[in-house]
């Protein structure tokens, strides 16, 4: 009888260390899962693609022509009107640094390519990559990427030259967005001619 008890003593020792050791074996599994898991790199976010003929305006008061200019740097003496920032227009045709849209109300214009932004960033990437090479290329200079101003003036001269001597060309009011699409000291050239950048701060 004494020794059937210690058989099943042994037994029952045996069958605890036994499930002891399939506990263990369990726990360690999961933490292998989660070793693994936690290795996973987040996957990389993914660019939409858009639309190569859908452009939006830059900045607010963004002008367009009947023409594009007929030099690089000139400035078109037939002015249309002007759109709000983010307005949405169709690419038609491009001619140099303008490009040829249809606006929303059915008008067809040339707006300057700094004013516009495509809605596929491939495109717009490509886009603003080789504006930048043609311009150091003709000019051999870079011009700042069309920085934008906000105007503290309540009226500020538009000069056809870089120096307050030269002809007023146009002009710009408190709160109005100005482009620059290039610097000469203390003077930046917009569409419509030269401001003396002390009247404007960062938009």
């Amino acid at each position: 009888m004494k020794m059937n008890l210690k058989s099943v003593l042994a037994l029952l020792l045996a069958a605890v260390m036994l499930l002891g050791l399939c506990a263990c074996g369990g726990d360690a599994d999961a933490d292998a899962n989660t070793d693994v898991d936690a290795s996973v790199s987040p996957s990389p976010e993914v660019v939409e693609p858009g639309d190569p003929n859908l452009y939006y305006a830059r900045v607010n008061g963004t002008r367009y022509y009947t023409q594009p200019a007929s030099e690089p740097d000139a400035i078109p003496g037939n002015f249309q009107s002007v759109m709000a920032k983010g307005t949405a227009v169709t690419k038609v045709s491009e001619d140099g640094e303008w490009i040829q849209v249809n606006l929303p109300t059915g008008i067809t214009a040339w707006i300057h390519s700094w004013y516009l932004e495509c809605d596929d960033p491939a495109t717009e990437k490509l886009r603003k990559s080789t504006l930048l090479k043609n311009r150091i290329d003709a000019k051999g200079y870079e011009p700042i990427n069309a920085q934008i101003y906000t105007c503290m003036a309540e009226e500020l001269n538009v000069r056809s030259e870089p120096n307050a001597d030269s002809d007023i060309v146009g002009t710009y009011h408190t709160g109005d967005s100005v482009t620059v699409v290039e610097v000469d000291g203390n003077w930046g050239k917009t569409d419509l001619g030269w401001i003396n950048l002390k009247y404007v701060d960062f938009d």
